[in-house]
């Protein structure tokens, strides 16, 4: 009995002995928050680098040394635009199928050392022959390349507001540019504290002369028939120094190179 207890303490001593010099227990992790998921622009820039914008607008300038387009389908047509500017190109395709234009319609045009933006209304020109009464039109504003009909483009009015002085900066002379407006306008008008003016040669009171002279070139050499004057939708309202137009996109476009103020010049007004 005393040789077994002996036996029994000696095993007793050695798994003690084992377990001193075994590994200690490592310490259980605390909970840890788990990381959130994040999402990367395949656009996105270099710390430091300032992002592109305008690259539509840009675009309009570049200068295709040689565009020779054999038969090539709109759609590829459209995915080339997208690989030259490298901007979104939005292509209203259901309102160019309604017109007669698939997307598989051909276009045939060869063009040297021409700029982008004389480029796209030759296209257009050529994708619409034989096509009666159908335009097809480019809107560039931003990073985005809009194509759709010219009836489409047109179908709703925007109002983008100038600032006077800035415009009489731009073109301290209206003399110069103006066209032949006799009879055209009826004045303005008091409304709301606001003056709206038809855009004619009438005389108003609460408009200044060179305000007025401004609003005369406007309606007389942008797309006439387009303003309420004429008989159109389009208007003209001066509040304190800001001249808020309102009209199609095609009118501001044409504004807006009017005054040198580029493809920003007129600020969207919120409806």
């Amino acid at each position: 009995m005393t040789l077994f207890r002996s036996l029994a303490f000696a095993a007793l001593g050695l798994f003690i002995a084992a377990a001193a010099w075994a590994d200690p227990p490592m310490p259980k992790p605390k909970n840890k928050p788990k990381p959130k998921p994040t999402a990367k622009s395949a656009t996105s820039k270099p710390a430091g680098e300032k992002p592109i914008r305008n690259r539509a607008v840009q675009a309009m300038k570049i200068v295709v040394e040689n565009a020779e387009f054999d038969e090539m389908p709109l759609e590829e047509f459209v995915e080339w635009l997208e690989r030259l500017t490298k901007a979104n190109v939005v292509v209203r395709w259901k309102v160019l199928e309604s017109a007669g234009i698939a997307k598989d319609r051909p276009l045939t045009l060869k063009q040297k050392d021409i700029p982008l933006g004389r480029l796209l209304p030759l296209a257009f020109e050529a994708l619409t022959s034989g096509l009666e009464g159908v335009e097809m039109a480019a809107k560039a504003h931003g990073n985005i390349l809009l194509i759709t009909t010219r009836a489409d483009l047109n179908s709703k009015l925007v109002t983008r507001t100038y600032d006077i002085e800035a415009l009489r900066v731009v073109v301290p002379d209206f003399h110069g540019n103006r066209a032949n407006i006799d009879g055209i306008g009826q004045g303005g008008r008091q409304q709301g504290g606001a003056v709206q003016s038809g855009g004619g040669g009438g005389s108003n009171p609460n408009i200044d002369a060179e305000t007025q002279r401004l609003i005369d070139v406007i309606t007389s050499t942008i797309d006439p028939p387009s303003w309420k004057v004429n008989g159109g939708k389009g208007t003209i309202t001066v509040f304190k120094n800001n001249m808020i137009i309102r009209n199609s996109e095609e009118a501001h476009d044409a504004i807006e190179s009017l005054l040198g103020l580029g493809a920003t010049g007129g600020k969207p007004t919120p409806p």
